[in-house]
This record gives structure tokens, sequence and C-alpha cells, in this order.
């Protein structure tokens, strides 16, 4: 049995040493990726949500117009 030493064991444990590189930098650029979308659904839903608020600031508003003209229809 032989043991590897100088050239061939260093470019073997290089060989080791760029496929881990390589596997490390895929998975933060996939990382990376999701971060992002996850950014822009966060983001969409925020702006869903202010719609959303914006619709029921107008609503109270409408309802309180209501009431003044119709006391019967108070808001509830």
């Amino acid at each position: 049995m032989r043991i590897a030493r100088g050239r061939s064991r260093n470019r073997i444990h290089g060989d080791k040493l760029k496929i881990w590189y390589r596997y490390v930098v895929l998975l933060i650029t996939y990382l990376e990726e999701e971060l992002k979308y996850a950014c822009r659904s966060l983001m969409a839903q925020k702006r869903q949500y202010k719609t959303i608020s914006v619709h029921m600031e107008e609503m109270k508003k409408a309802r309180t117009a209501c009431a003044s003209i119709w006391p019967w229809s108070s808001p509830a």
C-alpha cells in the first residue's frame, strides 16, 4: 500500500477544497435568491395591507357620513 505524499496528496486535498468552495458558493447563491423572493413577497403583502387599511378608513368615513344623514343607521 502506497501512502500519498507530496504534490499528489496536496492536489487531492486542494480538489476537495475546491469542491467544498463551489458547494458553499452555490448554497449562498441559492439562499440569496430565496431571501430576495421572500422579501418581494413580504413587500407585496405590505402593499396589500396598506390598500386594505386605506379602504377600511374610507368605509369608516362613509359610515360616519351616513350616520350624520340618517341617525337610525349608526355604525355598529
